[in-house]
């Protein structure tokens, strides 16, 4: 049950309009502001938490990432304070889904959709990384998809478990040797509570949602704590192209990079983005080579436009504009067989390769016609 009702003020200044989740901290409710009118999303700490000095800060410095980070691919925080104990936060309203709640009815996305999104993400984190933020709790819930008409876009939210760079003037609230984040999601050195400050935390869990977008499942089966620091520890997860044969093999590799034990052998952010997006250039010259779409370079806004977007308030992601990008299914595969008959079409959508040799075949029907009649002759 929602700890405030619909048309109740909050802090004399917000309109509760209706709730809009909970999380393990904290419940989001949209309101209006009274004076001004705009809609907003108001986050409040859960009422067990407040007594705890150090949940308090965390929480409210979750408002500094927008101010220190400034990209407008991080959720914005536009005010914070405390109404008596209530700790709560105002931030921007967002229009779409969670990744994670993408992921629940579309488990497995196709391949070009899940390189993308991951270049979009590691894009993210190289300008976090890059200002002395690492946000350690990385997951498909903290990456929220929007609703857009022309571009795929990305927020990363709740930074309550980031940590700062000493030369950014925020004082640390993890002691050494905590063990904060989520369980499937945490590197192993995380688990262990051995580093909790390299930016190679963020990517081991990109590694995990990149795998679990690819495979329809995150990579280990541990059901507790201890099983899974173990299978992480001994890298023990089946390997991508088992579960999907169609995944390239470098994207394959990349991924056992990003979830490798050892957190220098991980690639950074900038590093991933850069061969995520080679990726999708080899692709785009084979397919052009061959005659075929380039299913991989395909851009979410042309999925996006595509879609339905008249859509109920509540929706499911798969009737949403980027669930219709993430529900679809995988292209065939560039060798597989066709009838020939379908080869039979207008020459402007044959590839080059099919032009030159209709082209090749008309001129030796032509030569032959003419010798032919030169020999009668």
């Amino acid at each position: 049950m929602s700890e405030f009702a619909p048309g109740q003020v909050f802090a004399d200044k917000f309109r509760i309009i209706r709730p809009l989740g909970a999380g393990g901290i904290g419940s989001v409710y949209e309101v209006e502001h009274l004076f001004t009118r705009h809609k907003r999303a108001l986050k409040v700490l859960h009422p067990e938490l407040r007594h705890d000095p150090e949940t308090v800060k965390r929480f409210l410095r979750e408002a500094m990432a927008a101010g220190v980070i400034q990209s407008e691919h991080i959720v914005q925080s536009l005010d914070a304070g405390m109404h008596g104990d209530i700790p709560w936060l105002l931030m921007e309203m967002l229009d779409g889904q969670s990744l994670g709640a993408c992921l629940r009815f579309t488990p497995r996305l196709r391949v070009p959709d899940a390189i993308h999104l991951c270049i979009e993400l590691t894009g993210i984190l190289g300008k976090t990384h890059a200002v002395g933020v690492v946000h350690r709790d990385l997951k498909p819930e903290n990456v929220f998809v929007l609703d857009t008409t022309d571009t795929l876009f990305l927020k990363v939210l709740d930074f309550g478990l980031s940590r700062f760079s000493p030369s950014l003037g925020v004082s640390g609230l993890t002691a050494p040797g905590s063990r904060m984040g989520t369980p499937l999601y945490m590197a192993p050195e995380q688990m262990m509570g051995k580093d909790s400050s390299s930016p190679a935390l963020d990517l081991f869990a990109v590694g995990v949602m990149l795998y679990e977008t690819l495979a329809g499942g995150v990579p280990y089966a541990g059901q507790t704590w201890n099983e899974l620091m173990l299978q992480k520890s001994n890298e023990a997860f089946a390997p991508l192209r088992q579960v999907r044969p169609e995944v390239p093999a470098e994207l394959e590799r990349l991924t056992q990079r990003l979830l490798s034990v050892n957190p220098t052998w991980r690639p950074s952010a900038d590093e991933t983005r850069a061969e995520l997006q080679s990726l999708l250039e080899k692709d785009r010259r084979t397919r052009w080579w061959l005659g075929e779409q380039s299913e991989v370079t395909e851009t979410a806004g042309q999925a996006l436009a595509a879609a339905d977007t008249v859509t109920p308030p509540l929706r499911s992601p798969t009737s949403s504009p980027q669930g219709a990008l993430l529900a679809k299914t995988d292209p065939p595969s560039i060798s597989e067989d066709r009838p020939w008959l379908d080869r039979l079409k207008p020459f402007s959508k044959l590839s080059l390769v099919e032009n030159v040799f209709w082209v090749a075949v008309f001129a030796a029907v032509l030569g032959l016609g003419v010798f032919m009649i030169w020999w009668i002759e």
